[in-house]
């Protein structure tokens, strides 16, 4: 009697999916490392611009990941999901204070854990390009209502390259005047393009259009749809 030994099926190879993790270019490892070094001295504003796709907020997600949350306390906030029509009470939220009947006893509650818990706060606020300039303007002056000269919590802002002619209208002059800081983002250059490619395909670099010819280019490395 003969016997036919039966075949589990097998299951098609899946084909090798692009690395998602944003790829280390020039501007971005200077942007990250100005914004890194500026956080561990005193609460200070700062700015990121750069077009959609560059890894502004993949950027910020290393940034917030590298803080040591015995000295930091990093809120994020995205103007897409979140509104900053009140700014004290969502802050207030944020370390635990429970807002109070008036805007007035909110701040001081505020105030009162800000200058006495030992992690500094940071606020981190993404699309800031559309975050409207009264909102602005207001985490300014409570990021500066303790005592003259001295500021509660840093405030970093990212945006598209928008943000920078936002913050030029009159109200919010003493904000862009105190940034300290102002990092772009713009894309790869020529000589970064093998590189993004073998990292975000590995193995498969070579197969790219374009993987194996010399150009000038400005992409968006940061944007995990980039192909």
């Amino acid at each position: 009697m003969t016997t036919r030994k039966s075949h589990a099926p097998t299951q098609a190879a899946l084909p090798p999916q692009p690395n998602p993790a944003p790829f280390p270019y020039r501007d971005y490892v200077k942007a990250r490392d100005d914004l890194r070094s500026t956080l561990g001295n005193e609460s200070v504003y700062l700015e990121l611009t750069g077009a959609s796709g560059t890894g502004k907020s993949s950027l910020l997600n290393d940034v917030i990941a590298d803080l040591d949350r015995h000295h930091f306390q990093p809120v994020y906030l995205s103007s897409s999901g979140t509104s900053l029509t009140n700014v004290a009470r969502f802050l207030a939220g944020a370390v635990r204070v429970r807002p109070k009947f008036t805007h007035l006893e909110t701040v001081q509650s505020l105030i009162d854990v800000l200058t006495t818990q030992p992690a500094k706060l940071v606020v981190f606020i993404d699309e800031a390009d559309r975050v409207e300039a009264r909102a602005l303007h207001e985490l300014r002056v409570l990021a500066e209502c303790h005592s003259p000269g001295h500021q509660l919590f840093s405030v970093v802002l990212s945006g598209l390259p928008v943000l920078r002619e936002n913050l030029t209208i009159p109200s919010l002059f003493p904000l862009k005047r105190r940034i300290s800081v102002r990092a772009t983002l713009r894309g790869l250059l020529q000589d970064e393009l093998r590189p993004f490619l073998s990292h975000r395909f590995a193995a498969d670099a070579d197969l790219c259009p374009g993987g194996g010819r010399r150009r000038t280019v400005r992409t968006n490395p940061g944007d995990s749809r980039s192909h």
